[in-house]
């Protein structure tokens, strides 16, 4: 259940970061942060590691078809994760929430993904989990640009700090909901 929710997500991040590089309210000056996240989630050029492809090898291990992934609705959690990412992306008149929602987002994988890892692990082969290997090293650098990014705007556009971490509420809120709807099914 996890596999195909988190697949969702995993496969608009790519849109997301891109939306924030065409987003006018993100200076050009902040792209360089972003457009190397999206690089790494592409796979910095080679097809065999970008990030959803690495998640299609993962759930083929854990024996998810590409049907059964289509075909599983996203729980409200999920809907509200992707929901809340993309209209942030989009979402022209306030940079700080997209910044704050991803770094948020990149916060996490870190701290969840070695749960997550140890236990796979006893039933799947390790060459197979090589996404979450990825995540754990790349996201804490990825987390530490946005943050910086989120300080920079504050500083630019004269927003209280408090702002970063309502909006950071508001994703950890929304995790706890996908994690909630994991539990319940």
């Amino acid at each position: 259940r996890w596999a195909i929710q988190a697949g969702r997500i995993d496969e608009v991040f790519a849109e997301i970061l891109q939306n924030m590089i065409n987003n006018p309210a993100i200076p050009t000056s902040n792209h360089e942060h972003i457009q190397e996240n999206l690089n790494d989630e592409m796979g910095n050029g080679d097809e065999l590691k970008v990030h959803f492809t690495l998640f299609r090898n993962l759930l083929s291990a854990l024996k998810i078809g590409d049907e059964e992934y289509e075909n599983t609705p996203m729980n409200p959690g999920t809907q509200k994760i992707i929901d809340s990412l993309r209209d942030a992306s989009l979402d022209q008149n306030n940079s700080l929430r997209i910044l704050s929602l991803m770094s948020s987002e990149e916060l996490i994988c870190p701290h969840e993904f070695p749960i997550l890892l140890a236990e796979l692990r006893k039933y799947v082969d390790p060459k197979d989990l090589i996404y979450f290997d990825v995540h754990i090293e790349a996201d804490v650098k990825h987390a530490d640009d946005l943050i910086k990014l989120c300080y920079e705007t504050i500083t630019r556009t004269r927003q209280k700090i408090s702002a970063v971490f309502d909006y950071q509420e508001e994703d950890l809120n929304n995790n706890c909901e996908f994690y909630d709807d994991l539990i319940k099914t």
